[in-house]
């Protein structure tokens, strides 16, 4: 007999531009617990990084959804997926690349005919798209890209560093006609693995990684280059160049699986997701109404938009009030 899914009203709220729900991941897991309403006056309302602070004139349980790696603040919200491994149980990892993909079914790789298919004739050597050139806040990343830039010809269609006519509306596309992808993170913290690899993977290029020490626990290793396996990025770069020349290495990429043993990881499984979406929808709200240093941290890190490691808050962000609300 069919278990009768119970109605909830929702809304996603400060979210990025042209966010379409209906095709983002934590939405489509949602469907399988409840039959859903987007309104106006929602039960639960998901909300992420936005400068808008519309989430905050909401009368309903908030859940903290991170774009960026921020930590949660729960005066404002109840409940969290972020990045992080946090020792609280109001918040999930749920990296970025999850929320918005549809799914692992595109990045579960077939025959090598198949493949081979997908990938058809890459006439450019290397992509990069980027939009944020600021060298406080991505030095690490500019810093290989000039590198290997000083070495090859690298495609850049984002607003930093453009070089192909103008920022490319179709960012699949644009990566599609390259063997490698320039995927570098803003910064460098456990965890923090946003679109970038994920989107490269998609498009089948052989993505150029830099950021997250524990992406293993995303994809496997072996499918990528990690510059962060190199003693210099002069090294990583001169590995690169030689990649490029060395058509039997690059097969060996793409035979490759994504994910280990071509399997989803659990972040895409409904053991691991529909547990944690339960509990928020059946729990009572737990915003605590008094101030903990992990708000100063918080605020900090909103500001300044970038990782600094002395902003680190401990693992556990605190005691937990549960039923609390905010004053």
């Amino acid at each position: 007999m069919e278990t009768v899914r119970p109605k909830l009203k929702i809304a996603f709220v400060d979210f990025w531009e042209n966010f379409t729900p209906e095709k983002c991941f934590l939405a489509q897991q949602i469907q399988k617990l409840c039959h859903v309403e987007i309104s106006d006056q929602p039960d639960v309302v998901f909300y992420s990084d936005a400068q808008s602070q519309h989430h905050r004139q909401i009368d309903a349980k908030r859940v903290f959804v991170a774009i960026e790696d921020r930590v949660p603040n729960y005066r404002v919200c109840d409940y969290s997926f972020t990045f992080r491994d946090m020792e609280d149980d109001r918040n999930l990892r749920l990296p970025f690349y999850v929320v918005i993909s549809d799914g692992p079914a595109a990045l579960i790789k077939g025959s090598e005919a198949e493949e081979a298919r997908l990938r058809g004739e890459r006439r450019r050597f290397c992509a990069f798209v980027a939009s944020n050139a600021n060298p406080r806040r991505t030095a690490r990343r500019l810093s290989i890209f000039h590198k290997l830039r000083a070495e090859r010809h690298v495609d850049s269609g984002g607003r930093a560093f453009n070089n192909v006519g103008g920022p490319v509306e179709d960012k699949d596309a644009f990566l599609r006609g390259a063997r490698f992808n320039l995927a570098l993170e803003n910064y460098a913290s456990p965890g923090y693995t946003t679109e970038k690899i994920y989107q490269a993977m998609l498009a089948r290029c052989i993505p150029i990684y830099w950021g997250n020490p524990d992406i293993a626990q995303d994809f496997n290793p072996a499918s990528f280059i990690n510059v962060a396996d190199f003693a210099s990025d002069a090294e990583a770069v001169e590995y690169i160049v030689a990649a490029d020349r060395d058509e039997a290495l690059q097969a060996q990429y793409h035979r490759e699986p994504f994910f280990p043993d071509n399997e989803p990881t659990k972040y895409f499984r409904d053991d691991y997701l529909l547990p944690q979406l339960e509990k928020i929808f059946s729990e009572p709200k737990r915003r605590r109404s008094r101030f903990y240093v992990g708000d100063i941290v918080y605020d900090l890190r909103k500001r300044w938009g970038f990782h600094a490691p002395f902003l680190d808050p401990n693992r556990k962000l605190g005691p937990r009030f549960a039923n609390e609300e905010v004053e």
